[in-house]
């Protein structure tokens, strides 16, 4: 359930700071292979009070998802903006908020993530045009299912 926000002695909200970094590691340094992981965090304020959404994806880092950063930085931003959008739309209730995560985050965010994994796809291979001839589930595990 969503929390209050810290307070100070004088009952007025704190200053809060949020960093984050992702970074390639030495063996993908050594391979020559890119960075398979993104995040990222937002700071919003809601009637209840600040809420602060961070999102993270670790890539597979496997050879059989070549997509995989590109998987990841999808996820990321995908989840980024279906939790914006349930905190707009329920900003009101941190009930209605809590349960709307709880219940359709997921769902909601396989959903967009698969189809921003085949928008994707489309763009980066415009020229393949077995896309709508092959499995989805085939592209899909390229970017990391």
């Amino acid at each position: 359930m969503p929390t209050k926000s810290s307070k100070s002695a004088e009952n007025k909200p704190m200053p809060a700071y949020t960093w984050f970094t992702v970074r390639r590691g030495s063996s993908h340094i050594r391979d020559g292979s890119p960075c398979q992981d993104a995040a990222a965090v937002w700071r919003g304020h809601l009637p209840q009070g600040q809420v602060t959404i961070l999102v993270a994806a670790d890539g597979h880092g496997d050879e059989r998802y070549d997509l995989s950063e590109h998987g990841a930085r999808l996820a990321v931003q995908t989840a980024m903006t279906c939790l914006r959008s349930f905190c707009r739309r329920f900003s009101s209730s941190s009930s209605l908020l809590y349960n709307a995560v709880r219940h359709d985050f997921a769902h909601r965010l396989t959903r967009q993530w698969r189809q921003a994994v085949l928008r994707h796809y489309n763009e980066l291979f415009p020229e393949d045009r077995t896309v709508n001839n092959r499995p989805a589930s085939a592209i899909y595990r390229r970017y990391g299912t």
